[in-house]
């Protein structure tokens, strides 16, 4: 693994993880335990994997069910009922993550593939405006990608 970039945001309830160089099962679920014994994750965190710079070679076909399998048992401690996206523009990459959501579809949570990051984080941005939230720009000193959208939902105005 070269390197897994992981930014907790609490103020969004978003996981961002930003892939560069060799990925294999291994830097994932190391880097998914990571984040869920972080006193900053919460369960039900929306999440994004962002893959574009990642190169996916030995990402093998067995590791998708392998994956799958980890996530199932540990769905006490991710939540369930968030979204996750992941960012994908390689074909490779794309394929990969086609077939997670494909053989995933018994996690209960939502799964989509993306080409590009703004794609992917408008449709997470989604679920917030059709709970009823208020969504508010956040600053570009987030260390988001510039247009992350803050969440409030109106009774906090109270």
């Amino acid at each position: 693994m070269d390197s897994i970039n992981t930014k907790i945001d609490r103020a969004n309830n978003v996981v961002v993880q930003k892939v560069t160089g060799q990925l294999c099962l291994n830097d994932i679920i190391s880097k998914i335990e990571s984040a869920l014994g972080d006193i900053t994750y919460v369960a039900g965190m929306d999440c994004i994997w962002d893959v574009t710079e990642a190169n996916l070679s030995q990402v093998q076909v067995d590791d998708i069910f392998i994956l799958i399998k980890f996530v199932s048992n540990n769905l006490l401690r991710t939540g369930t009922g968030f979204k996750l996206a992941i960012i994908a523009n390689s074909d490779l990459g794309y394929g990969l993550a086609k077939m997670f959501i494909g053989y995933g579809q018994v996690l209960p949570f939502s799964k989509n593939v993306f080409r590009s990051y703004d794609d992917g984080l408008a449709w997470i941005s989604e679920t917030k405006r059709d709970s009823g939230e208020v969504l508010l720009q956040k600053p570009e000193s987030s260390g988001l990608r510039q247009g992350f959208q803050q969440k409030c939902k109106p009774s906090s105005f109270q």
